[in-house]
């Protein structure tokens, strides 16, 4: 999903998704605008440039894993939200209200 194709204003942003369907390999999460996204993202070309939730239980900053190891799958029929500070270059995430560690 694309939210914006050029850079944010530095403020802070926050959107919530249900997730829908069998979800089998997913990220959410945010990237530079102009890192191209017709491949994964978990690559080095986009560390430093896409960071990201996995639906198998992971946190990524491009191809490097980030984070706690306690961190929780998601699912069909959860809510994912993510928080992304563009003030103190941060980015959160909640797993059906609570927030996932990392």
């Amino acid at each position: 999903v694309a939210l914006a194709a050029q850079p944010l204003r530095r403020c802070t942003y926050g959107w919530e998704m249900q997730v829908e369907g069998p979800v089998h390999w997913c990220g959410i999460g945010v990237a530079v605008h102009d890192l191209p996204t017709s491949d994964s993202l978990r690559r080095e070309h986009a560390r430093g440039k896409a960071w990201f939730y996995h639906s198998k239980g992971f946190l990524c900053d491009g191809d490097s894993f980030v984070g706690d190891e306690g961190v929780p799958p998601f699912r069909a029929g959860d809510r994912v939200a993510v928080r992304f500070d563009g003030v103190n270059g941060r980015v959160s995430f909640l797993l059906n209200g609570s927030p996932v560690p990392g």
